[in-house]
């Protein structure tokens, strides 16, 4: 008689397949992923004591929970909003997150980009494979979408091929949001931006004062050539805006 009790496997992978579809209640979605390896733990526990055809039915569920499983995960992440993020993703592997994430960055609603975005930005050096995904949303139509890939390329794209070239392209980007992002990012990239010093120069003259802001700290982060730089700088503390003399100042100082 066979062990391979369906009824204790079908209850999570219902609740995958249902989930799949459109997430109302993340929580209860991620009960099930949590408790899957219990469930299927007690399925092998007992397949040790049966033969070859049991283990491999059990060999399936387990793949197809998997499958399932990813899907879900990342159908959690993007339906997530604010601190809900940050708490699944304590939760949920990062690593096996990743592709379905790259898949997501495709979604024609642009928040879920955005929380796809946000996610990767979140899991660091982690998420680099979805850089190459990623690079192509600076141009996004949306503010929404272009400010959180420039965020998200600051986070997990250090030294990655073409991420520096691309966050300096977006400086001239016409969303505000979006070049300060850039101009953010670039400086979260530390001396890996170096090359960008011309730009982020260039961008101490944009028509938003929160641009010019980060624009003149991001020089003062990524280390820049002082004899480049200063005299630009100290040309800032003409600024009307207080916020700009003093970010100049200290990346005065930081160089």
């Amino acid at each position: 008689m066979s062990v391979f009790r369906w009824p204790v496997v079908l209850p999570p992978a219902f609740c995958f397949a249902r989930a799949g579809g459109g997430l109302r209640d993340s929580r209860g979605v991620l009960k099930c992923l949590l408790l899957l390896p219990v469930l299927i733990s007690a399925q092998l526990c007992s397949a040790e004591e049966h033969g070859a055809e049991t283990s491999r039915r059990i060999q399936l569920t387990i793949e197809e929970s998997v499958r399932l499983g990813r899907a879900v995960e990342a159908n959690i992440v993007r339906g997530a909003k604010g601190d809900e993020l940050a708490t699944l993703l304590k939760y949920l592997p990062a690593r096996s997150l990743v592709p379905s994430l790259r898949e997501a960055l495709s979604d024609r609603h642009e928040w879920g980009k955005v929380n796809s975005l946000r996610a990767l930005a979140m899991m660091g050096p982690a998420a680099r494979e979805a850089v190459p995904d990623i690079l192509p949303l600076l141009d996004d139509p949306s503010v929404y979408v272009s400010r959180e890939a420039a965020a998200a390329l600051g986070s997990v794209g250090a030294d990655a091929d073409g991420v520096v070239p691309s966050l300096a392209k977006a400086l001239q980007s016409g969303h505000a949001d979006t070049r300060f992002r850039a101009a953010e990012a670039l400086g979260n990239l530390r001396k890996s931006a170096r090359p960008a010093a011309v730009p982020l120069l260039a961008a101490l003259r944009d028509s938003r004062e929160y641009v010019r802001r980060e624009a003149a700290r991001s020089l003062g982060k990524i280390g820049a050539d002082p004899a480049q730089i200063a005299p630009r700088l100290l040309r800032q503390l003409k600024d009307a805006k207080w916020e700009i003399r003093q970010a100049s100042v200290w990346a005065v100082g930081a160089v």
